[in-house]
């Protein structure tokens, strides 16, 4: 099949999604937007290695609801490892799929080029509606931020199918999404994502509320610590779901 630029494909594809994931209205957005006249992390560096593969929530200063995501939410900065966790967690489970090394190749293959992150999404919050939407960012809004407030939107947002609960009295919406940005910009090609940024946030922001999901950049020697907590987390999607999910990306590799 003939390359097209990533661009061209986002404005023509319809991702269809298997098991847990599934496109939800939800069309492709500018890539690598810039707003307050930088690209985040500009300059000559290396790239940004997170120092934890999962942030929790954390709730910006001033919002209106502190109770409008659960405090069970979290995102996963998809990395080599988090794909090999993945694989090992389903071997140990005796589930792990025969293609187990291809969808290993392609992650890697995907993390060159993508940022992608792996979006737990609860709440839990009074008004139903409300909680049912923000699981799916509707009316809200989910990008890059760094420290000094510039901010990059996503490529693709994908939004995953819902999970409903009860949370005592309250009914309790769950939702798996990916947002995927780009490593380099699209139309400079300059590096979007590098070790100038100490620390970068996904934040999540609509209803007068904001809560950020943040990292921390570490250098190549000093690894993530794997915790038990983390290694279950990780493993609540398969890899080859994200793969399912992310088809319209994985066929630029075939």
């Amino acid at each position: 099949m003939r390359r097209e630029t990533l661009m061209k494909r986002a404005l023509k594809i319809v991702v269809v999604v298997s098991g847990v994931l599934i496109m939800c209205g939800c069309g492709p957005r500018k890539s690598a937007v810039r707003r307050g006249g930088e690209t985040l992390g500009t300059g000559s560096a290396g790239p940004f290695v997170p120092s934890s593969y999962i942030a929790r929530p954390t709730l910006s200063a001033g919002s209106q609801y502190p109770n409008l995501l659960s405090p069970e939410s979290y995102t996963i900065w998809f990395t080599d490892e988090v794909a090999e966790v993945k694989v090992e967690l389903e071997k140990a489970e005796g589930k792990a799929p025969a293609d187990s090394e291809e969808l290993l190749r392609i992650a890697k293959q995907l993390n060159g080029k993508y940022l992608i992150l792996e979006c737990h999404v609860v709440s839990a919050f009074p008004d139903s509606s409300i909680a049912y939407d923000i699981t799916s960012f509707r009316h809200a809004e989910a990008f890059l931020m760094d420290d000094a407030g510039n901010k990059c939107e996503p490529l693709q947002v994908i939004i995953g199918s819902l999970e409903r609960g009860n949370k005592g009295a309250l009914r309790e919406f769950r939702r798996v999404n990916l947002l995927v940005f780009p490593k380099n910009d699209l139309i400079t090609g300059e590096p979007i994502i590098n070790s100038h940024l100490r620390n970068i946030s996904l934040a999540i922001s609509g209803y007068k509320t904001t809560y950020f999901f943040s990292w921390k950049d570490t250098t190549r020697t000093a690894q993530p610590q794997r915790l038990e907590q983390d290694t279950r987390s990780i493993g609540a999607v398969s890899l080859g779901m994200l793969e399912s999910a992310l088809r319209f990306l994985v066929e630029d590799f075939k």
